[in-house]
């Protein structure tokens, strides 16, 4: 069961920090590690998982899912996509961003895939990622939970 803290006006809650008191990093064209090429926009948070086990050993791996309806897992370590899943293909594609609004007042543009960062349950190693598809045979819309 989840629970929740509610702090209502009349209620204590916590201090609010002025921007002064927070220190500020700043970040020059050095500091970036990696940068992997993605078939689409990226959305969603993307989701770090430390020292995962795989058949090569345990390396750290970032999945990153896109609106394309993808999922890839990069090691962290090595800069290597270590797998890359689609959900499209013959005949089933991304949701285009008026495909399923009849007007685009989502902030949106292009297509509507993977949307929401995926979640893992290390204990069973499944990955789930909500894909939203398109039928392009029969014009109908499909979402999904999906295990990657």
């Amino acid at each position: 069961m989840c629970s929740r803290s509610i702090t209502t006006s009349g209620a204590p809650g916590p201090t609010p920090t002025k921007p002064s008191s927070h220190r500020q990093r700043e970040f020059d064209s050095n500091s970036q590690l990696y940068s992997y090429a993605v078939d689409g926009y990226v959305y969603a948070q993307p989701l770090y998982v430390s020292a995962l086990s795989i058949p090569a050993g345990r390396t750290n791996v970032l999945y990153v899912v896109t609106m394309e309806d993808s999922v890839y897992a990069s090691t962290r370590d090595s800069n290597i996509t270590y797998w890359h899943k689609q959900f499209t293909g013959g005949g089933i594609t991304p949701v285009p961003d008026r495909g399923h609004h009849r007007n685009n007042n989502l902030n949106i543009h292009g297509d509507v895939g993977i949307l929401s960062t995926p979640v893992i349950d290390r204990a069973s190693g499944n990955h789930y990622v909500l894909a939203r598809t398109k039928n392009t045979s029969n014009s109908t819309y499909i979402q999904h939970l999906s295990c990657a």
